[in-house]
């Protein structure tokens, strides 16, 4: 009795800790999953947190199986063709995520946005970046120039506008 009870321990340990599946994403994130299923377009995988993920087959560079069985289909999917990889599935580096908001994020805003491949708000802060930078170009460029420089004094100018309005 006592020698099936470990039979079944040990059989539910090497179940339950059995390794899962390691696929690697273009972009080199590397993380152990579940493969479900799949079609022509997304490979439908099961996380460690028992959330279901569909991952692009062109953003896919390799899959080692341990768990699930080889399918000969997988082969036609999976290509050399370098993409953008916009699946994020390993968390990123808090540490990471951090350094690059703060510098370069100083200096070329949304560098931490771009890290955590947010391009929307990324390029929405650095467009917002270059505006600011050339109306200031101009704004500066108006104060420093010269009085008469324009052809038209600053005086007249107000008076004109004070006559239209």
């Amino acid at each position: 009795m006592r020698k099936k009870t470990i039979m079944t321990a040990v059989f539910v340990f090497f179940v339950f800790s059995a390794p899962a599946d390691t696929i690697i994403l273009k972009d080199d994130q590397k993380f152990e999953a579940d493969v479900i299923d799949f079609d022509a377009y997304y490979l439908t995988v099961e996380l460690s947190n028992e959330k279901q993920a569909a991952i692009p087959w062109q953003e896919v560079r390799y899959i080692k199986h341990t768990t699930t069985e080889y399918d000969w289909r997988e082969t036609m999917y999976i290509d050399n063709e370098d993409v953008e990889v916009r699946s994020l599935v390993v968390p990123l580096e808090k540490d990471i995520a951090f350094q690059k908001a703060l510098f370069p994020g100083m200096v070329v805003h949304g560098a931490g946005h771009f890290y955590a491949k947010d391009t929307n708000r990324g390029m929405s802060l650095i467009s917002a970046q270059i505006l600011s930078l050339v109306m200031m170009g101009i704004s500066i460029n108006g104060v420093l120039a010269p009085e008469g420089a324009s052809g038209v004094e600053r005086d007249n100018v107000s008076t004109l506008s004070l006559i239209h309005i």
